[in-house]
């Protein structure tokens, strides 16, 4: 498990490092209210790619991964692409003949209305590079899944620096460049998977797709509205210039979870399975629970630490308050990281049914506070209510989840765990205002000694220390021959 976390830690570090290169792009070429409107239009696309997905992505993962015979396995993913293509085509034609709708509804005028028709599209591209990405995962091939993903990647984000930075083509230019992007790796992708898999649909696994991949549609769209709709309240209540700088500050808040959540959920989705056929699996998953909570708040830390001077750092000065709304979003997705491992009970039990009831009454409750803290508060009320909607989210996960699958969770370590770094970080915010070497160094003092007690502690085997820094070592080797290789 570890290496193939290690890899795909290197991929994500690789793809997202490259990613937040827009940040800036987008921070210094458009306004806030430009911003706004950007997000505004992936947002919508989310919704209908949520609904047209149909969950295929993850169900095919789990289905391939519990067969044991080949020919099912390739049966189950022809099943699946086929599925998905038709769903989607669908979808797209539905977000087109809705495009003037949705365009009214949050701008009121018809200046954007070509951007939700680019949308449509888009929106057809991304749904159709999900099962093959899930294909690639699901066969532990994180190498491949990473040079494809960083392929994509770069390809798309050049064509956005040139569409942006050299043509002048603002919002447009993201939409159209993006569009060609995942066009044309889709087409790559899904021929590559019916040359590996056959062209072949079977009706027990079309069952087995939709059973397992529906419930995720409303799960999903409540997952989007604690996640994302925080953007569409404050478009109504506020203005497309709150949305712009709310992005900001969100986007550099989820970059713990991108970077520690994100390549774990790669490796732990088929690796779960391994874990629950040995006899220490109450145990394992806690243990596993621990290191997992340690590493988002070491990566937490950093952010938090340093997030006014990055903010400075990569944007215009209208977009600087958005340093306030770093730690609100810290938090929720450290609440969204403990809700994603208690999700392993529903997954190796086939329970999902269960996740729309949670995500559904967390999705309510977040709602309501957005309905009231926005219109009150602005961008910090929508920071405000994201904090407490996936605090909400993660205690009913963890309640629902151990009543099916009971695992033996070290929570009190974990608290601990969580509140040494709550404090580090009111210290540093109390004391280390001021940008200097003198507060850098104090900083960094604080982020080593962190992990470094935690250790001595205990709360980490010295073992699983041990060949943690000897998988990175490793890799390091291996990547310092590739470039020097590649000299």
């Amino acid at each position: 498990m570890l290496k193939h976390y290690l890899i795909y830690l290197a991929g994500i570090i690789l793809v997202n490092g490259a990613g937040f290169l827009l940040i800036p792009v987008y921070a210094t070429h458009f306004v806030p209210t430009e911003y706004g409107v950007l997000e505004i239009i992936y947002n919508c696309i989310d919704v209908f790619n949520i609904i047209f997905s149909a969950g295929l992505g993850i169900a095919s993962l789990s289905i391939y991964s519990k067969e044991t015979v080949e020919a099912k396995k390739r049966k189950a993913i022809s099943t699946a692409v086929i599925t998905s293509l038709c769903i989607a085509s669908v979808g797209s034609v539905v977000f087109l003949s809705l495009s003037e709708v949705i365009n009214d509804y949050f701008f009121g005028s018809k200046d954007n209305l070509i951007l939700f028709r680019i949308a449509g599209f888009l929106m057809l591209t991304q749904i159709l590079c999900a099962i093959p990405m899930a294909f690639l995962q699901a066969r532990m091939a994180s190498k491949t899944f990473i040079t494809v993903s960083s392929l994509q990647s770069f390809f798309i984000i050049s064509m956005n620096i040139i569409a942006v930075v050299f043509l002048g083509w603002r919002v447009q230019g993201v939409l159209v460049s993006t569009l060609a992007g995942n066009a044309l790796f889709a087409l790559g992708l899904n021929a590559w998977t019916i040359r590996t898999v056959g062209w072949s649909f079977d009706r027990s696994f079309f069952k087995r797709l939709l059973r397992f991949g529906l419930p995720f549609i409303p799960g999903g769209l409540c997952f989007f509205v604690l996640n994302s709709a925080d953007r569409l309240f404050l478009q109504k209540f506020v203005d497309s210039s709150a949305v712009g700088i709310y992005l900001l500050g969100y986007k550099l808040g989820t970059v713990a979870g991108i970077f520690v959540l994100g390549p774990f959920l790669r490796v732990w989705g088929p690796f779960m399975f391994e874990v629950d056929r040995r006899q220490d699996r109450r145990e394992a998953i806690g243990k596993y629970f621990l290191y997992l909570v340690i590493a988002y708040c070491t990566a937490a830390l950093v952010v938090s630490f340093f997030s006014a001077e990055i903010i400075r750092f990569i944007s215009a000065p209208g977009y600087w308050e958005a340093r306030h709304i770093v730690p609100y979003v810290l938090f929720a997705y450290l609440c969204w990281t403990a809700a994603a491992f208690f999700d392993s009970g529903f997954y190796i039990t086939e329970k999902t049914y269960y996740k729309p009831v949670i995500m559904g009454t967390a999705a309510a409750v977040i709602c309501g506070l957005y309905w009231y803290l926005i219109p009150a508060y602005g961008f910090m009320g929508a920071a405000y209510a994201a904090a407490s909607g996936f605090l909400v989210f993660s205690v009913l996960t963890y309640i629902v989840s151990q009543r099916m699958y009971p695992v033996t969770y070290p929570l009190g370590k974990a608290g601990f765990a969580i509140g040494y770094a709550g404090m580090l970080y009111f210290l540093a915010d109390a004391l280390l205002r001021q940008t200097s070497w003198l507060t850098f160094g104090l900083k960094a003092v604080m982020l080593v000694a962190y992990p470094t007690v935690l250790i001595a502690l205990g709360f980490v085997n010295r073992e699983d220390v041990r060949v943690i820094v000897n998988r990175v070592y490793s890799l390091l080797r291996q990547v310092k021959r590739v470039m020097e290789h590649a000299a």
